[in-house]
């Protein structure tokens, strides 16, 4: 991503940093195969979001290394490939941009059939891509086996789930974005 090319030289550094974000969430859903994200998907749009050439090879590294294991902490079966509406999802929580903005888009790319609802299973995968991304960036996480890790966050989503929809007015249970809000501001954000 290059936002002095790609953006009038008038726009500010935040706002290239929100296209920038912008940007790689498009190329990841350009580049997935189907429902899925490779890892070579991945590090191209990686490397069009940060071109190496302005970076140290120390910070290369890093950004090699931690940005690796974001990836692998959504592959579950080591496959070398990802959902990509949970990745994308989770990964959203590291880009620019206001929290509700990255909420909508997560709540958006789980709603399969577009009626603005989330079932509870549909709600606990949204709320594991966050959580997966979270314990991605904890070192306690690090030092679990990856079953403990994944059986705690797919523990935790489905009990978040069950509290999410048990506040809906909808007959069948599923909640909207406006309730998953009201939700979320009157101290679920908390359970997370």
């Amino acid at each position: 991503c290059d936002p002095e090319r790609s953006m009038p030289p008038q726009q500010h550094e935040r706002q290239s940093l929100q296209y920038c974000a912008i940007h790689c969430i498009n190329n990841l859903l350009q580049l997935a195969q189907g429902e899925k994200l490779t890892k070579r998907g991945f590090d191209f749009a990686i490397r069009e979001l940060v071109p190496g050439e302005s970076l140290s090879d120390e910070d290369k590294e890093f950004l090699s290394l931690a940005l690796s294991n974001i990836f692998f902490a959504f592959d579950r079966t080591g496959e070398g490939e990802v959902d990509l509406a949970e990745f994308a999802s989770g990964f959203s929580i590291l880009g620019a941009g206001s929290k509700s903005d990255k909420l909508a888009l997560g709540f958006q790319l789980f709603d399969a059939d577009g009626d603005g609802l989330l079932d509870r299973e549909e709600v606990a995968a949204y709320l594991r891509s966050f959580l997966t991304l979270l314990f991605a960036l904890t070192v306690h996480a690090s030092q679990m086996p990856a079953e403990d890790v994944y059986a705690l966050i797919d523990r935790r989503a489905l009990e978040i789930a069950a509290d999410v929809v048990a506040s809906s007015t909808d007959a069948y249970g599923a909640s909207s974005f406006e309730e998953f809000g009201a939700w979320y501001n009157g101290g679920g954000n908390e359970l997370i």
